[in-house]
């Protein structure tokens, strides 16, 4: 969906859209995902599913901090929408 491999959607939308998994299954994709220099991360607009009800973003249980640290600061995914709802739950 972002890389330009994947075909002609990829130039004609203005953004792309991804859904991020979390768990510790996860750890070389994502570590290999942001290292693929031929995506746009700029483009992204990343959504997550669940998360722990009342836990605090930096409890290390937290799948937004477990999402900030290994994917959305690291690609530079732009996350100032997503970051204002996670600031309520």
């Amino acid at each position: 969906m972002l890389s330009p491999r994947s075909g002609t959607a990829y130039g004609s939308k203005a953004n792309a859209r991804i859904i991020a998994a979390t768990g510790a299954s996860q750890f070389e994709f994502l570590d290999e995902l942001t290292k693929a220099a031929e995506i746009d991360w700029t483009r992204a607009e990343m959504f997550h599913l669940d998360e722990y009800l009342g836990l605090p973003g930096t409890h290390p249980a937290s799948f937004r901090k477990y999402l900030l640290e290994r994917l959305i600061c690291k690609a530079g995914i732009p996350h100032i929408t997503c970051s204002t709802a996670w600031a309520t739950l």
